[in-house]
């Protein structure tokens, strides 16, 4: 189910409000005439013409089909689009919508979206963007079954990316500064100008300048300290690749009003952080101003996923405000300097993109920070999805701020927080408890717990029926294929870190497929075992009704059965006290995280202060800030909106 945060009737222009009523009125005027004799026109001027109603019928129907086949793309786009957003709503229990309000009523508009759950990453932008949006993807998916022919139809542009041209070098490297050392290496034959170097297993890619000979090359820039290690390493070879043609079939789309969905960090991964952002989204800004004068915005699209990989998990997709190229960055351009010029930018995009995602070193740091959150709100129930967002963005950069602290005791604070935070977390796992159990833990009513028990049992035997016959068995297949992708991919990856943003993807091709041949093979069966063939059709006709049926009901057995697991370890002794100690570990964690952050607020700034954040302002100052080691607040103060009390 998708809902947006934003209301639905507010800020709907005048005009579009008229033009919504004006159709609704003629659809049910139309409806009216057509359903009693007397008034429906075509038959009331036949009859008076003494004519045949069926010439109209043809003339009638040979101009749908030309309407049908003029706009045959617009018509397969928007049937696509209902088809992926059926599957979506399939395959995500709960899909809530952020700052709809900052998509521009108009095209063209470039969407650029952090890229941790592979091909569904598109599918969500294109289904909840409320613009006919085509896609940037990668030349060898064009090839894939299914992904392949869908991309087709939607007229996503093929691109042969650099990164799918890497491979594995002869010899060994060391980088120092911007300056490559090679042994065992043939640099004069493998490399050229533009090509990039990349450590084996690292994520960063260098640009090759020039190359002086065999074992020595220049780079454009030195890069990151976790690249120049003292030892020599296996590196991988990225070639060149042009992208001339590719961005101006995009151009060209542009002059037309069209708007382009892209993921600048190249391919998907599941880190916890933003990969380095390629260069080739603000490369098409700059050069759609160049060729056709048409200045595009971006708009940045957070999508942010619980439990990415699994069936049933939610979403939460968030819309930044556009970010629109400076006249000062014009001016750099057209003076030359365009390197410069599209750099800016892409930092610009950068922090834009991470001002509606939570990022952090890690998925452990990340699990803590929603624990955190948790356990800081008192009725997490009433909180909407840009609240949550909120809440964990501060704790994230507030976590950044203040491990790079001058102050020992600061630091050693928020160390024995985590700490605190991961032994409840850890205690939490090992009972295979969620945190918003921990409350029903302190109820002993024997009586509502034979109740509960009785009623969630029945629910979770209830709801396996129509699961067994019509979802476990694509399910479990779309689950042992996908695992087997994830093995693949984490073989050929270098950045991912357990390929999980592949296994959703898999598991929706492969039930796309499988799903109707299930139908079809139980259809079969029935007529074979002499069931009646009208009997037949209408149960097959019946299964998605009956299958959609039962992935919910299997969604409420599945959360009675978790909720079952409390009640049913209230029931097993206990000697050590260790269970029903927890709701007073977590008031007593909770009352000293807010005592934690009431002391080192005056630290963070507008994180504590302000109420509303200008996320992209702040993500500018926090790069200065903790590039000079500094965690005081004083230097963020500008990206609050408001002067207000204490927020967090």
């Amino acid at each position: 189910m998708v809902q947006s945060t934003d209301s639905s009737t507010k800020g709907i222009p005048f005009l579009r409000e008229v033009s919504q009523t004006e159709n609704r009125i003629i659809f049910l005027a139309t409806l009216c005439m057509l359903s009693a004799d007397h008034l429906n026109p075509i038959k009331i001027v036949t009859e008076l013409l003494h004519l045949p109603a069926w010439p109209v019928t043809y003339v009638c129907g040979a101009l749908l089909l030309n309407v049908v086949y003029v706009n045959l793309p617009i018509i397969a786009y928007a049937m696509i689009r209902t088809f992926f957003h059926s599957i979506l709503s399939i395959f995500f229990r709960d899909i809530q919508l952020v700052g709809v309000k900052n998509i521009p009523e108009n095209g063209p508009i470039i969407f650029t979206g952090n890229h941790g759950n592979q091909f569904v990453d598109a599918l969500m932008v294109m289904c909840n963007c409320r613009h006919k949006v085509g896609f940037m993807i990668a030349e060898k998916s064009m090839h894939r079954p299914v992904i392949g022919d869908f991309a087709k139809a939607i007229g996503c542009i093929p691109v042969v990316r650099a990164q799918d041209t890497a491979k594995r070098a002869t010899g060994l490297i060391r980088i120092k500064d911007n300056k490559v050392e090679g042994k065992g290496t043939s640099f004069t034959t493998t490399l050229s100008v533009k090509y990039k170097l990349r450590l084996a297993g690292a994520a960063e890619e260098v640009r090759v300048l020039e190359v002086i000979d065999d074992t020595t090359v220049l780079l454009d820039k030195a890069p990151t300290e976790q690249s120049q290690l003292d030892k020599f390493s296996p590196f991988d070879v990225i070639a060149y690749v042009d992208q001339k043609n590719s961005f101006r079939k995009v151009w060209e789309a542009f002059d037309e009003g069209s708007c382009l969905g892209i993921f600048p960090e190249g391919g998907s991964h599941d880190r916890s952080d933003l990969l380095p952002l390629k260069a080739g989204v603000s490369l098409i800004s700059f050069g759609a101003l160049e060729e056709f004068n048409i200045e595009v915005p971006v708009v940045p699209v957070g999508l942010n996923y619980s439990r990415r990989h699994r069936f049933r998990g939610s979403a939460v997709i968030e819309f930044g405000a556009p970010i629109h190229i400076t006249p000062e960055l014009q001016e750099l351009y057209a003076s030359g300097k365009k390197r410069e010029a599209t750099t800016a930018y892409l930092d610009m995009i950068d922090d834009g993109m991470r001002s509606v995602i939570v990022t952090a070193p890690d998925g452990d740091r990340m699990k803590l920070i929603h624990t955190a959150r948790r356990i800081w709100v008192q009725d997490a129930a009433n909180m909407g999805a840009s609240q949550k967002q909120d809440l964990s963005r501060r704790f994230a950069e507030g976590c950044k701020l203040l491990e790079v602290n001058e102050d020992e005791k600061i630091r050693k604070g928020l160390a024995d927080v985590e700490k605190r935070l991961q032994a409840y977390q850890d205690r939490l796992d090992q009972f295979g408890l969620k945190d918003y159990q921990v409350p029903v833990l302190q109820r002993r009513r024997t009586w509502r717990m034979v109740y509960k028990l009785t009623h969630m049992t029945s629910v979770m035997v209830l709801s396996s029926v129509p699961t067994l016959l019509l979802n476990a068995p694509v399910g479990l297949l779309a689950r042992y294929v996908a695992e087997k992708e994830r093995v693949k991919a984490l073989a050929k990856s270098r950045v991912k870190l357990e390929a999980k943003d592949v296994m959703l993807s898999k598991k929706i091709q492969i039930s796309i497929v499988a799903v109707p041949v299930l139908w079809i093979t139980y259809a079969v069966i029935l007529k074979l075992i002499g069931v009646p063939l009208g009997l037949v059709i209408l149960t097959f006709l019946s299964f998605p009704v009956f299958s959609y049926i039962g992935v919910l009901s299997a969604e409420a057995g599945m959360v009675d059965y978790k909720d079952l697991r409390p009640f049913l370890m209230q029931l097993l002794p206990d000697p050590e006290g260790v269970l029903e100690s927890l709701p007073e570990e977590r008031a007593a964690l909770r009352r000293d995280l807010r005592k934690f952050v009431n002391d080192v607020g005056p630290l963070l700034g507008p994180l504590f202060t302000e109420k509303h954040i200008d996320w992209v302002s702040f993500n500018q100052q926090r790069k200065v800030l903790v590039g000079v080691g500094v965690g005081v607040g004083e230097g963020a103060g500008m990206a609050g909106k408001s002067k207000s009390k204490k927020n967090v």
